[in-house]
């Protein structure tokens, strides 16, 4: 059996309860496949799934359609995902022949698979028609090992090669795996022994919680020395959306038109609502690559929660596509299933949002767009560009302030070194520098000067961020803390 190197589709990370353990496993958790009879599976980001399984069964607990039969030839997945330098995999297997040679999981090269095969040489001894977990570690030395049913049985050195694609189920010729595949875990770090052992034991609970879409949080220079307050914030609920991946779900988009770094963006930002705003985990919801009804979902959660309770106050982060609506200039925040030519129905009004935010009178209301409204999607250089208002300032009403990425006809730029929108760097840049100790109009001035300042030395345009408050609110904003 060989193993090899391995690059990184995008993630899905689990929802589990907040213990140590829990939270470690998730690290750097890229792909999870539950294979839940489902067809149409998809491994979240750049790189696709194909899912040939025609036959859905029984899982290792007895339940129906929670695992694909696999036969080489018809019924087998790939993911178009090259090897990352440092991996983790693992998954459930059910051997149904004595066939020798078979190749079950892993990555696959020109000449080379980096994986488990079935064979004589194997130290382990597969028996027909049992369940068994498998894990397969692989260094930066190409140094490898195999974990069943969390024991080291194996090392073994991944030969080089260009590994292009994970494949399970499948392989040229005879040399194929007969039998069942249920959750597929990808990893980009090699796990430990104690967390094998923990996953085999189902430390993660990825049976009974819910799965959402979403990428970890990525290791960008923002993440390093997140300030932490040590004040929770409990009457503060937090709704961050990065919506990047549009191709994903608009057939006819090229992929160059995704929101660049826009998941980067969410998933950051969300570290500091919760470590620096002080926000508790429970009452921040993050949605990434979000559906039209995911986002008014979680809108409305938001109103009846400060309709329970005027006391609260809520934190809203937006980065991704905007739209205008040519009929009535009405700006609209974008789906990832958007009808382009049907907003009304399938876009969120960016009117709609702010009175729905403000309609309960709460504490504080805090809205951050990394966006502006634009026809087209964007490519690498702008986030959106239109000649619409970023904000419509009659809609801002109560305790509500504004935070927009660029006025008017502006570009909102992405920050291709630092890997963010270039609104959404500064933004977090000036919170890690001041440790969290500023206000409001402290902000205000930083990102007014600092983002145009780069865009005009970088891109030769103007890109100068805006802030609306509500009326009544006069300049008291402007001493409000993030706090």
């Amino acid at each position: 059996m060989i193993l090899k190197q391995l690059q990184i589709v995008s993630a899905i990370l689990l929802i589990a309860t907040t213990t140590w353990a829990q939270t470690a496993l998730t690290d750097e958790l890229t792909v999870y496949l539950p294979l839940n009879g489902n067809t149409k599976n998809k491994a979240v980001g750049n790189h696709s799934l194909d899912l040939y399984a025609k036959t859905f069964v029984n899982d290792r607990y007895g339940k129906n359609r929670r695992a694909i039969s696999c036969n080489g030839y018809d019924e087998y997945g790939t993911i178009k995902y090259p090897k990352p330098d440092e991996l983790t995999f693992a998954f459930w297997m059910k051997r149904e022949t004595s066939k020798q040679g078979a190749w079950v999981a892993g990555w696959v090269g020109t000449t080379q698979k980096a994986g488990l095969l079935i064979d004589s040489k194997n130290n382990y001894t597969f028996e027909k028609n049992q369940w068994y977990h498998i894990a397969v570690t692989i260094g930066f030395d190409n140094n490898a090992k195999l974990y069943v049913n969390s024991k080291l049985t194996e090392h073994f050195t991944v030969q080089p090669d260009k590994y292009r694609n994970f494949s399970f189920g499948y392989a040229r010729g005879s040399a194929y795996f007969e039998g069942k595949i249920d959750d597929i875990f990808i990893y980009e770090r090699v796990l430990n022994a104690e967390e094998i052992v923990a996953i085999f034991h189902n430390q993660l609970n990825y049976e009974d919680h819910e799965i959402r879409n979403v990428v970890p949080t990525p290791n960008t220079e923002l993440t390093r020395n997140i300030p932490t307050m040590h004040v929770t914030a409990n009457n503060t609920y937090a709704l961050i959306i990065g919506n990047e991946n549009y191709s994903r779900f608009q057939k006819d988009k090229d992929p160059g038109q995704n929101v660049k770094y826009a998941n980067n963006d969410a998933l950051v930002f969300k570290e500091y609502a919760t470590k620096t705003f002080g926000v508790p985990e429970e009452q921040t919801h993050l949605l990434l690559d979000a559906t039209y009804g995911q986002m008014i979902t979680e809108i409305d959660k938001l109103n009846r929660l400060a309709k329970a309770d005027k006391n609260v106050s809520l934190l809203f982060y937006y980065a991704g596509h905007g739209m205008p609506d040519e009929k009535n200039n009405d700006g609209y925040l974008v789906p990832v299933d958007v009808t382009p030519h049907n907003l009304e129905k399938s876009a969120i009004r960016v009117s709609d949002l702010y009175a729905s935010l403000s309609e309960n009178q709460t504490k504080r209301v805090t809205v951050f767009l990394d966006a502006c409204y634009s026809g087209a999607l964007i490519g690498d250089e702008e986030r959106a560009v239109k000649a619409v208002p970023v904000v419509e300032e009659s809609a801002i009403k109560g305790n509500m302030v504004v935070f927009t990425s660029s006025s008017g006809t502006e570009y909102s730029k992405v920050y291709k070194e630092k890997k963010h929108g270039l609104f959404t760097y500064f933004l977090l840049k000036k919170i890690q520098d001041s440790k969290g100790m500023l206000s409001y109009g402290e902000l205000a001035n930083h990102l007014q000067s600092e983002v145009n300042k780069h865009s005009l030395n970088t891109f030769s345009a103007t890109q100068k961020p805006q802030i609306i408050n509500a009326n009544n609110l006069g300049e008291s904003w402007k001493t409000w803390s993030l706090k």
